[in-house]
């Protein structure tokens, strides 16, 4: 082979070897807080659907920018985190190439938690205790404003049409 077949040889090899390199899939994007500014310092993990290798973390830069790099080619999973706490995720990522997934961090109303409270049946009632649910901050009963409480005697005269026990 002579010298200069020997150096085409090795500028095409080289030029493909650049073109597969530029190939290499990755992820990549930006996320932003409920605010709409950059979200510095969240941690964003990479996790394969397709397989089972181990999840990737990285952190966003200074200007909420995260990139994944040597992606093997797959299906994918990219969650961003702040803490401890998922703030989004998206399934089903179809990596073949360079793929953009951008996040943008919605705020979420605050969940009220339910409440509920054990009521014991009160003496000289048949009907037994029952569960009652209160708010967030346990001040009021929801379940227990349709409810009016009254005495044996005061039901008596309630169901009767307002006469007592004597038929007045």
């Amino acid at each position: 082979m002579t010298r200069r077949a020997f150096g085409v040889f090795i500028g095409l090899f080289g030029v493909i070897g650049l073109a597969l390199a530029a190939e290499t899939p990755a992820v990549e994007g930006t996320v932003r807080g409920a605010d709409g500014k950059s979200l510095q310092g969240a941690d964003v993990r990479l996790e394969a659907q397709s397989t089972k290798a181990a999840p990737v973390l990285t952190k966003t830069d200074g200007s909420g920018k995260y990139r994944f790099t040597n992606v093997s080619r797959g299906v994918y999973r990219v969650t961003v985190l702040s803490g401890k706490v998922v703030r989004g995720f998206i399934d089903g990522i179809q990596v073949n190439g360079t793929k953009r997934i951008d996040f943008d961090i919605k705020p979420t109303g605050a969940k009220k938690a339910k409440h509920l409270v054990y009521v014991p049946a009160q003496t000289g009632s048949h009907i037994g205790g029952g569960w009652v649910e209160f708010d967030d901050d346990n001040a009021t009963a929801t379940g227990d404003q349709r409810v009016k409480k009254m005495s044996g005697d005061q039901l008596r005269r309630l169901q009767t049409g307002g006469q007592g026990t004597d038929g007045h």
